[in-house]
């Protein structure tokens, strides 16, 4: 799911890696809570499907503690969801010339700005509890371990798309301008011919 919005996910694990009892029993375990919420049970299936040692391992492993806090910060809007006025394309390219890392950082910080004005809110500890079979204490654990990676990776993925978007502006301004210029062209060659 989160890749299919852009950001990169730890590669999927083998079922060889586990014991089908073992799944079984994270299955039955996460089934006996009755949930309603019907976003983290395809959430907990989802990750059960592509990380299923990471999922029921005792010991977290590396995939496990990224996924976890990839999933803290998941809800960050999609750019198309970023209003205008996160980032004005002419401030955003004049920043990104001169500091790249700058500009990620400050995107970073308008969208998550954003985010907070509009409502948006991340997985609690206690939902990430439940997805990945965790105690609240090892998920605040895990985020604190990998807090800082994970940004960077929000950030880049929010930076191609911001630098996506710049490109796209600026190419639809010069096709206006062409466009112009191609009126302004014929309606020259227009008046010279009706003079002739």
């Amino acid at each position: 799911m989160l890749k299919n919005v852009g950001y990169p996910m730890p590669e999927p694990e083998s079922y060889d890696m586990v014991s089908k009892d073992k799944i079984f029993a994270k299955m039955q375990e996460f089934q006996e809570e009755n949930l309603n919420d019907e976003e983290i049970k395809e959430d907990f299936y989802e990750l059960l499907t592509y990380f299923p040692f990471s999922i029921c391992e005792r010991q977290m492993t590396d995939n496990l503690k990224f996924l976890i806090t990839l999933y803290y910060y998941w809800k960050c809007p999609q750019q198309s969801q970023l209003s205008d006025r996160t980032l004005r394309p002419d401030e955003g390219l004049e920043l990104y010339h001169r500091n790249q890392r700058e500009f990620e950082l400050y995107l970073l910080d308008k969208v998550m700005k954003t985010m907070e004005e509009q409502g948006e809110q991340w997985y609690s500890y206690e939902q990430l509890s439940t997805i990945f079979r965790r105690s609240k204490a090892s998920i605040f654990d895990a985020i604190k371990e990998k807090e800082k990676v994970v940004k960077e990776v929000i950030s880049e993925v929010l930076l191609r798309g911001q630098a996506k978007k710049i490109a796209l502006k600026q190419l639809i301004q010069e096709e206006k301008q062409k466009l112009i210029e191609l009126k302004q062209n014929n309606q020259t060659v227009a008046q010279t011919t009706e003079r002739t």
